[in-house]
C-alpha cells in the first residue's frame, strides 16, 4: 500500500491511497493533480496502474492527468458520483461494485452521502488497513481559505481526529448510515487513512473513531 499527501488549494491535505490488487497491478483511489516523475516511478516500482478510482465526485483534480498517463486503467467511482463525473475532459466511469479485486481487498460505496463516498479495506499483514473517506479527518489545522477556516473552528470539525460536520451537514443524505458502515469496519483495530490528515496508528485513535461514530450512528 502507498499513501501520498498533496495540497488542495484553500483546502490543505488530502491523500492519495494506491493498493495492490492483483500481482503487478495497482488501484490508485483520489489521484494526486501534480506528481513528480520521482513519485510515479516510486510508485510504478510496485506495479502497474490499472484502476484509478475517484472516492467521490469532489476529488476530481487529478483525474484527468492519471487517466492520460495510464490509458489502460480503467476508472471507477461509486454510483453516486457517476453523473457528475461524465464530462468533457474525463474518460468514462464504471460504477465502484465492478472493479474486481482479490479476497483481502475490498473497496465498498459508502452509501448515504449526495456525491458519493468509498470505504476500502485491505486485510494483508497485522492489522487491517482502512481507507474512511470524508466523514472522519484529522486535519492538524482548519483548511486555509478564510471561508473554510472559519466554517471549520465554528463547526469543531478540526484539528484533530474529528467528525467532518461541514461534510455530514452539507453533503450527507444519511450520515447514521455512513457511520454504521464505517463502524462493521472497525474490527480488528485497523489503521485508519482519512481522506484528509494524518494516518492514525495507534489503538487509542480507534477507540476515539468508534466513539465518534456512534455518536451519529442512530
Amino acid at each position: 500500500m502507498w499513501v501520498h499527501a498533496y495540497e488542495v488549494r484553500h483546502f490543505g491535505p488530502t491523500n492519495a491511497f494506491a493498493v495492490q490488487l492483483h500481482p503487478g497491478e495497482l488501484a490508485v483511489v483520489s489521484p494526486p493533480p501534480v506528481l513528480s516523475d520521482a513519485d510515479h516511478a516510486a510508485l510504478e516500482a510496485h506495479g502497474r496502474v490499472t484502476a484509478i478510482v475517484a472516492p467521490h465526485s469532489g476529488h476530481d483534480l487529478g483525474l484527468p492527468a492519471w487517466q492520460a498517463r495510464y490509458p489502460e486503467a480503467r476508472s471507477y467511482a461509486p454510483s453516486a458520483a457517476l453523473a457528475a463525473l461524465t464530462r468533457p475532459g474525463l474518460k468514462s466511469f464504471t460504477d465502484l461494485s465492478g472493479l474486481p479485486t482479490p479476497p483481502e481487498v475490498v473497496f465498498r460505496e459508502l452509501l448515504g452521502s449526495k456525491n458519493g463516498g468509498t470505504l476500502v479495506r485491505v486485510l494483508r499483514g497485522a492489522r487491517p488497513v482502512l481507507y474512511i473517506d470524508e466523514l472522519l479527518g484529522n486535519q492538524a489545522a482548519p483548511p486555509p481559505h478564510p471561508f473554510w477556516k472559519f466554517a471549520f473552528w465554528v463547526s469543531g470539525s478540526a484539528p484533530g481526529l474529528r467528525i467532518n460536520r461541514i461534510f455530514k451537514t452539507v453533503l450527507c443524505t444519511e450520515p447514521g448510515r455512513i457511520a454504521r458502515t464505517l463502524l462493521e469496519s472497525l474490527e480488528g483495530e485497523p489503521i485508519l487513512v482519512p481522506a484528509h490528515g494524518a494516518p492514525l496508528r495507534r489503538a487509542e485513535d480507534v477507540v476515539r473513531a468508534r466513539a465518534l461514530l456512534q455518536s451519529i450512528a442512530s
